[in-house]
């Protein structure tokens, strides 16, 4: 009896300090104030997405979407938060080899070692004195990426994987984004508490003629946007709120701002209107597949006349991006 105590606690001292030290890449993310959520397989599977990210790779070559991986999670702070990006890409086994051997080849990139972990430094297409463009990559596992944009970013992360800092994990707004993350090439999560409240009070004479419309603006916690482009371009936004009654008076008070400014709006976005529902108000914008074609269009002879010199392709793309909204 005695030998099996023993055993028994040897056995739980062993999970203790192995069992539990195997972190899942999401264990890394730490807490934040927007989510985004990109299904990599499902980008490429739409065929606007396939064809976007087709001309995406003609404008920088050595920095193209990366395909080998099935799923990424980005985490955004605020800067009133200290700021600060983070990256989990999460992929098949094997993914992470490929990719960080594609990354070899690329001439913006440094060798680095932080938190232990061997990865890259790659620079942005133009130069950066701040280094606030550049990104780290440490490699976590042969199906997994971390990154950040700073080297404190990464040993953040290490610190949210051992819950020394709160992590996305634990967060409302993360699970959401993941949730939608499942069904959506792109998804984007945010907790607008702080800003909602304000909203209203910024409304002037308008927040004056709907008082309650814009004190419900306060009512809402969280707001998310996906988007995925097969046929044609889909947009969805809702701002979410458990009150419907506050849901009916916010999507009153949007549409009367909608019809105020409606002859003002580009074309597309004149048949915008606000639905209320049990979970929120929800704003959709499908954008007719010959309108995004004749945009793809437009920007692949763009791409195509950019000179060669990749710091003055992004300086001249830069200059000529407002063609594409004329």
């Amino acid at each position: 009896m005695r030998k099996l105590s023993r055993y028994l606690v040897l056995l739980a001292l062993a999970v203790g300090l192995f069992g539990c030290s195997s972190k899942e890449p999401l264990d890394y993310l730490p807490a934040g104030t927007g989510y985004i959520g990109i299904n990599v397989q499902k980008f490429y599977s739409q065929q606007g997405c396939k064809r976007l990210a087709e001309v995406l790779k003609k404008i920088d070559p050595e920095n193209t979407p990366p395909e080998k991986s099935d799923i990424a999670y980005v985490v955004l702070r605020d800067p009133s938060e200290g700021g600060g990006v983070y990256v989990a890409l999460i992929g098949k086994p094997g993914s992470a080899d490929e990719i960080f051997a594609s990354l070899q080849k690329n001439s913006k990139v440094t060798p680095v070692t932080v938190a232990g972990m061997k990865g890259y430094r790659v620079a942005p297409p133009t130069p950066d004195p701040s280094n606030r463009n550049q990104m780290i990559l440490v490699k976590l596992s042969d199906s997994a990426i971390l990154a950040s944009n700073t080297e404190a970013g990464i040993e953040e992360m290490k610190k949210a994987s051992r819950k020394k800092v709160p992590g996305a994990a634990q967060s409302a707004e993360f699970m959401k984004c993941q949730t939608l993350s499942q069904e959506n090439p792109f998804a984007f999560v945010a907790n607008v508490s702080r800003y909602a409240g304000a909203l209203g009070t910024s409304l002037g004479p308008v927040a004056k003629a709907n008082p309650k419309a814009a004190e419900a603006l306060s009512k809402i916690q969280v707001s998310s946007l996906t988007a995925g482009w097969d046929n044609e371009p889909k947009i969805n936004v809702v701002a979410y709120t458990s009150d419907e009654a506050a849901a009916r008076d916010i999507a009153t008070l949007a549409n009367f701002m909608l019809g105020m400014q409606r002859n003002s709006l580009p074309p597309l976005l004149r048949s915008l209107v606000a639905v209320p529902s049990k979970d929120g108000i929800s704003l959709e914008l499908t954008i007719p597949k010959e309108n995004a074609d004749q945009w793809l269009d437009k920007l692949e002879q763009i791409v195509t006349s950019l000179p060669q010199d990749q710091q003055k392709r992004m300086q001249v793309l830069t200059q000529r991006l407002p063609e594409l909204f004329r």
